[in-house]
């Protein structure tokens, strides 16, 4: 079957939606039939005359509101995408993307469509991280990213919980270096304010919905890996300034301090390594025991604090700072990082071998050496205890 001819049954279909003419597609449904067979074979969807089809199949996506149609056509760019060759040509075109993005705004379907939208991101930030961050890749996944951040922000509604996890998806492959290319700078400053304030705003309600909180302390810590300048730009420690530290940034914060505590005491009754019931209410006890949060508050915490030590260098001698405000914090990291260090040493003494704790939990360890590096490295007095573990710890990660 000629590749132009199903375009044209598509163009079809899209001109009568336009047109409001018909309530029945069947030259669309066909179309979307055949194709949906043709791109579920591997080198077929690689073809050039399979690619081509993309930005009608976008274009389908977001104006047609039948659910058949619309899960059709979503289901075919999901297999396209899986190629390279797609997935560069929506980073370099964004447009197509963004219409998804803004249709998740409007339309009753939103579910579908942020399902759709959470595998496309997380995809191209596969590819940008995989295969290198041209600029033109780079500066259309920033596109995208500020776009699905204004939604989160703007959204009132289920968007903003459904968003929660596609924004994560699609930072977590992604490293500072990935995104270090020119003219992105004001878009990276609207992605951090949207998702920084949005966070904030899930965690201070009171909802019986804990998961949610869960997902944006989640989101948070990939915000402060990424931006941690950005994050905490705007809550500067300057007495009588426009640029007084938020209530806001405080809560993040302290939540971490809190969190990474309750994780160091739950994980010092079952740490990580030791067995647990095969069952799945066992699992998942056993997977709040062994602390999950505590890469994420440590993320918060080692990224702030390396922001506080360089925003405090770059103060003029004469500026009011004050150090009342950022004992304060430091106060609290500080009894965070006690308990951390108290959890290593109990979980050394505990017969655990270098290479058992590195297998049980290397993320874990990761997290806590950079937490306890930013932490010591901004004040070495606080904690001389720490100084052995911080060098055992080190040792197991370049033995790795």
């Amino acid at each position: 079957m000629d590749a132009k001819f199903i375009e044209r049954l598509m163009r079809t279909g899209i001109k009568q939606v336009e047109s409001h003419t018909s309530a029945e597609l069947p030259m669309l449904d066909i179309a979307l039939s055949v194709v949906n067979v043709f791109s579920s074979h591997s080198t077929i969807a690689t073809k050039p005359k399979m690619q081509e089809r993309i930005p009608t199949l976008f274009k389908v996506a977001t104006l047609v509101e039948q659910p058949s149609a619309l899960s059709e056509s979503m289901q075919i760019l999901s297999r396209l995408l899986a190629t390279d060759t797609a997935v560069r040509a929506v980073l370099e075109a964004p447009d197509l993307l963004l219409g998804i993005v803004d249709s998740a705004r409007s339309q009753a379907h939103t579910l579908e469509i942020t399902r759709f939208l959470d595998l496309a991101l997380n995809r191209c930030s596969c590819f940008i991280h995989e295969k290198g961050n041209a600029p033109s890749c780079v500066q259309g996944w920033t596109k995208l990213l500020a776009s699905t951040a204004s939604a989160f922000a703007s959204s009132t509604g289920m968007l903003k919980f459904e968003l929660l996890p596609v924004l994560a998806n699609a930072l977590e492959p992604i490293d500072r270096v990935d995104i270090d290319v020119a003219d992105i700078a004001d878009l990276c400053r609207d992605i951090a304010s949207n998702i920084g304030s949005s966070c904030i705003w899930l965690l201070r309600q009171k909802s019986e919905a804990t998961q949610y909180a869960d997902q944006a302390l989640v989101l948070y810590s990939h915000l402060v890996r990424l931006w941690p300048e950005l994050v905490f730009s705007g809550h500067g420690f300057v007495v009588d300034s426009q640029d007084r530290p938020s209530k806001d940034s405080e809560l993040i914060l302290r939540l971490a301090c809190v969190e990474t505590q309750a994780a160091i005491d739950a994980m010092m009754i079952c740490p990580p390594g030791s067995s647990d019931v095969d069952t799945e209410s066992g699992a998942e006890v056993a997977r709040l025991r062994r602390g999950w949060k505590l890469p994420l508050c440590a993320e918060v915490l080692a990224g702030w604090l390396e922001w506080i030590g360089s925003w405090l260098e770059e103060q003029p001698e004469s500026a009011n700072v004050d150090e009342g405000a950022i004992y304060g914090v430091m106060s609290e990291i500080h009894k965070a990082a006690q308990a951390v260090v108290g959890f290593l040493v109990d979980w050394k003494d505990r017969g655990y071998s270098e290479q058992e704790i590195i297998d049980a939990s290397p993320e874990l360890v990761v997290s806590i050496v950079r937490m306890l590096g930013q932490w010591l490295a901004t004040d070495p007095r606080l904690h001389q205890e720490a100084l052995p573990v911080l060098a055992m710890c080190t040792s197991w990660i370049k033995q790795e």
